[in-house]
């Protein structure tokens, strides 16, 4: 019987309580992806049917990781270089501390931006997830 399917039954002050591992261990999100014809065609050829979900999961988290790794790495640049520096580090505070008011900037128009940035969702097929 395989681990991850199977059923396991605990007993706690008299309880019964009925443990499902696959639900427990492997928690998931459904995710729409779409991809240009040439691309997804290459998906199909290269990876075997069964294998896509894991292929695709194992991507993103080996590049999700590296984002991750550069954007530390240059968080850690930017505080040698306040370090260096303390100028920067004024700077720096006084960007971080700025109101996000919609009068701060006056060519901001927010319903504008909303507008573009609800067409650019739909354009490239960026769905909402509940």
């Amino acid at each position: 019987m395989d681990a991850r399917s199977a059923s396991h039954d605990i007993k706690y002050h008299e309880t019964e309580i009925t443990l499902d591992w696959a639900k427990i261990m492997y928690k998931q999100q459904q995710v729409l992806v779409r991809l240009p014809d040439d691309l997804a065609n290459r998906f199909a050829q290269v990876v075997a049917p069964r294998q896509r979900s894991r292929f695709l999961v194992e991507l993103l988290r080996r590049e999700l990781d590296r984002e991750s790794s550069e954007l530390t790495q240059a968080a850690k640049r930017l505080t040698e270089l306040e370090a260096q520096d303390p100028q920067l580090l004024t700077e720096d505070g006084e960007w971080l501390n700025a109101p996000l008011a919609a009068d701060a900037d006056e060519g901001f128009d927010a319903e504008v931006f909303e507008r573009q940035y609800r067409e650019a969702q739909a354009r490239d097929g960026i769905v909402k997830s509940a």
